[in-house]
């Protein structure tokens, strides 16, 4: 049975993923390898934030109730969009306004910094259970330094790319056809300017799905698909001939925040959405 709260005008299911083990029911060891991690349905909730009443938060903490040698195991967080029957994801502009609460330090500024957390990924991506892998996915956006926290790892290696990249925009899979390694085709490496971020740690990410196109942008602060910049600080369109995802009618939009075992600063990690638009059709 589902177990659903209401958030930014939508449905979101909170129990996909397997129920968090007990010691009666440690983790089964056959689950598929997106579902890995320990995730806990109350770790995704609807907060106020500011003028939004109804913001979707996702927090990674030390509260599975599983242990292992004696220490709480990380629990993670993610949110399924819950459309109504006879409705399906469609081609159009996916818009979401994001924040770190605490702000961005922890992300921006390089995974070989002092301080940062490599090992903690947010993510925002359509995807598809019934299909075979790479299950349809298009990463709206992936914060996150991947756990790639050492000198000349791929994160920093893309071509003409950042040096200090600290998210992507990707549509799967990111490493194409040479497991491992990143087609730059299918992955793009972006750096946020924390300068350029205001006080309510807000960044809006778009991207713009057509069946001949694939363009993901970013701007600094919040924006509607009819108020965000034509311009943005920050835009990728897919290389032509690269394979775009279609919609299905077993498509949904995810929203997750997970880490490689746990946080590397050790602290809590909450995101919020604070606003959110899909294309849909019935």
């Amino acid at each position: 049975m589902s177990s659903t709260i209401n958030a930014l005008g939508y449905s979101w299911i909170t129990n996909s993923q397997p129920a968090p083990c007990t010691v009666a029911a440690p983790p089964a060891p056959n689950l598929p390898y997106y579902n890995s991690n320990l995730w806990l349905p109350a770790n995704v909730e609807t907060v106020i934030v500011g003028s939004v009443t109804d913001a979707l938060q996702l927090t990674l903490a030390q509260n599975s109730g599983c242990y292992w040698q004696g220490t709480e195991i990380w629990a993670a967080a993610q949110a399924v969009l819950d459309l109504p029957s006879g409705s399906s994801l469609t081609y159009g502009k996916i818009v979401a306004t994001i924040a770190p609460v605490g702000g961005w330090a922890p992300f921006i500024g390089g995974c070989t910094e002092e301080g940062q957390d490599t090992s903690t990924t947010f993510g925002i991506f359509t995807f598809d259970p019934s299909a075979s892998a790479p299950f349809n996915e298009i990463d709206i956006v992936e914060v996150g330094y991947q756990n790639q926290n050492q000198a000349g790892s791929w994160i920093n290696a893309q071509p003409n790319g950042p040096i200090t990249s600290d998210a992507q925009f990707c549509v799967q899979p990111w490493d194409g056809t040479t497991p491992g390694t990143p087609s730059w085709d299918n992955v793009n490496r972006i750096s946020l300017d924390l300068s350029l971020i205001p006080t309510s740690n807000e960044v809006t990410f778009m991207v713009d799905w057509q069946s001949d196109s694939l363009t993901f942008n970013a701007a600094y602060g919040k924006y509607t698909a009819a108020t965000f910049p034509t311009t943005p600080p920050i835009s990728w369109t897919v290389p032509s001939g690269t394979a775009i995802p279609a919609p299905t009618a077993t498509m949904s939009l995810y929203i997750n925040l997970w880490p490689y075992g746990g946080p590397t600063t050790g602290d809590t990690v909450q995101f919020v959405v604070t606003h959110l638009e899909v294309p849909t059709i019935n």
